[in-house]
This record gives structure tokens, sequence and C-alpha cells, in this order.
């Protein structure tokens, strides 16, 4: 009404009513518009998050396969490997001491041993993921074409 005239007394009152509901119009559209982004961030948040939890998960993953491969490799087979040289040593003295038939069980321990070995090493290299530089894969197959065909 700041100094205007209006020919009715409902004007005067329409023209600042309907500015304030425009506003309020707008207002609200803006406010809902906000929340809509902040709930799109939040979701934008939360994927990345799990994105990167899903990739430490991975990653501790692998990591806890290569100990268990190296434990493997370096516990196991050295173990078994040990007592195949014992058994192989035991075998030279069966024969040292002319008893055959003794020292062929020692010598088929030996093998069973050996066998062992390398099925604890090619156990340990399955748990390890294969290294993808230049030459990790076709390393890596050549290493499955011989295991394959020595089986």
């Amino acid at each position: 009404m700041a100094g205007r005239l209006y020919p009715q007394v409902w004007l005067a009152i329409w023209e600042p009513t309907a500015c304030f509901v425009y506003f309020g119009l707008v207002a609200i559209g803006g406010a809902a518009r906000k929340e809509k982004h902040d709930a799109v961030s939040a979701r934008i948040a939360l994927l990345e998050h799990s994105q990167r939890l899903e990739r430490e998960i991975i990653e501790i993953s692998e990591r806890e396969q290569r100990r268990i491969g190296r434990d493997l490799h370096d516990g196991l087979c050295q173990y078994l490997a040990a007592t195949g040289c014992a058994a192989a040593a035991l075998r030279a003295d069966l024969l040292r001491q002319d008893l055959a038939r003794e020292a062929a069980v020692a010598e088929e321990l030996a093998e069973l041993l050996q066998n062992g070995v390398v099925q604890t090493r090619d156990l340990a290299r399955g748990l390890v993921p294969v290294p993808m530089d230049e030459a990790g894969l076709p390393f890596a197959l050549e290493g499955l074409a011989t295991s394959v065909a020595r089986l």
C-alpha cells in the first residue's frame, strides 16, 4: 500500500498476499531442491565409501592370500623337503645294511614326500595372484601348462 491508491480494498490486500504466496512457494521449492541435492550428495558419498571399503577388503584378502602362500612355501614345503631328505638318507642307510625291502619302503616314502612338496608348492602358487606386468601372465600360463603336463 506504499502510497499507491487502489480502486478497491480487496486489490490492496490481494497484491501483497500474492507476493507473499509467490515468495513462499519459491522458498518451499528451493528448500525441496536443496533437500534433494543433499540426499543425492549423501547417496554419492555413501557409494564412494562402500567402493573404498570394497577395495580395502580386496587388498586385505589378497594380502592374506599372499601370506598364506608364503607360509605354505616357506614353512610346510621346507618341512616336507627336509623330511624327504631324511627318508632318502634312511634309504641309503638301509641299502648299506642290505635291507632292500625296507629301503624300497623308504624310497616310496621319499617319493610321497616329494609329491607333497610339489602339491604344496602348487597350492601356494595358486594362492598368490598373478602379477600383471609384462612377464606375469605368460609366465603364469607357462607354469600352468607345465603343471598340467606333469600331472
